[in-house]
């Protein structure tokens, strides 16, 4: 809400002066309102790639206080312009949880965006796919704020990733992941992949397990209608209750936690439904 106050401000600002100083009819300044908002837009997204385009993308240092305020902001951003109303519930429980293994179901695009930018922690990245170091500024900026790459194709690359998360978790950091591996795209869910949990074997930190449900409606909506969207911290998995299970066994468990906080969500939330 902030970064939308600060554009329409701006535009707002520049296009009185300008309206002003040239007189110009009132429909005009209204097109010229739109494009100085747009403008602004542009000129941010620059800002932040110019910021994050001398960084390398295999950079493996923590995330950046810089970046991962900036980005939260953008999220905040990007929510408000595709009119999305959330509803969270339990973040508290994050805030006296130093480094933890995020885990969370997928539907939509939108699930990292809701969760970095409601769950209050700045320091919170995600394991993400490879193929996003390719789009142009996003994939530098994504890398500056200290988000990792996961290789899907190569294993060797893919165990790489699984070591650099344990190590930032190590250093006292929480790291996000999708055990899906892909968007569901739906309200199903879809099989989970073991290796991510390797995370929290290695760490032998906490397993933070959370649901998000109605994203994938978000892309039928926008831009008529409000989407409304739950994220909601289920439960917290300590060291002592998963160290005598393998990786199967505690992906199997988080899985029907998922299951089952998902099922009494939609019973409880008719928009859900």
């Amino acid at each position: 809400m902030l970064l939308v106050s600060i554009f329409v401000l701006l535009a707002l600002t520049t296009d009185i002066l300008l309206t002003l100083s040239l007189s110009w009819p009132w429909w005009l300044a209204v097109i010229m309102f739109v494009l100085f908002a747009v403008g602004f837009v542009v000129v941010y997204a620059l800002l932040c790639w110019l910021f994050a385009i001398f960084i390398p993308k295999n950079d493996e240092r923590p995330p950046r206080k810089f970046y991962t305020a900036i980005t939260r902001i953008t999220c905040h951003f990007l929510m408000v312009i595709f009119n999305i109303k959330m509803v969270v519930i339990g973040k508290e429980q994050l805030k006296t949880i130093p480094a933890f293994l995020f885990i969370s179901n997928h539907q939509s695009y939108f699930d990292p965006i809701c969760q970095i930018g409601c769950y209050g922690r700045d320091d919170l990245t995600f394991i993400m796919k490879d193929n996003i170091l390719k789009v142009p500024m996003l994939g530098n900026w994504l890398c500056s704020a200290g988000h990792l790459p996961l290789d899907r194709v190569n294993n060797r690359n893919a165990v790489i990733t699984i070591q650099k998360s344990a190590r930032r978790v190590e250093q006292g950091y929480p790291i996000g992941a999708y055990p899906e591996g892909t968007r569901s795209k739906s309200k199903e869910l879809g099989e989970f992949k073991d290796g991510l949990f390797k995370v929290a074997v290695k760490t032998k930190q906490p397993i933070v397990v959370t649901i998000i449900d109605n994203a994938y409606r978000l892309k039928s909506r926008f831009p008529w209608r409000r989407t409304k969207i739950l994220l909601k911290v289920c439960r917290v998995i300590e060291y002592e209750e998963y160290q005598n299970m393998n990786t199967h066994a505690i992906s199997t468990m988080v899985k029907e936690i998922i299951v089952r906080e998902l099922e009494l969500a939609r019973k409880e939330y008719s928009w859900l439904q």
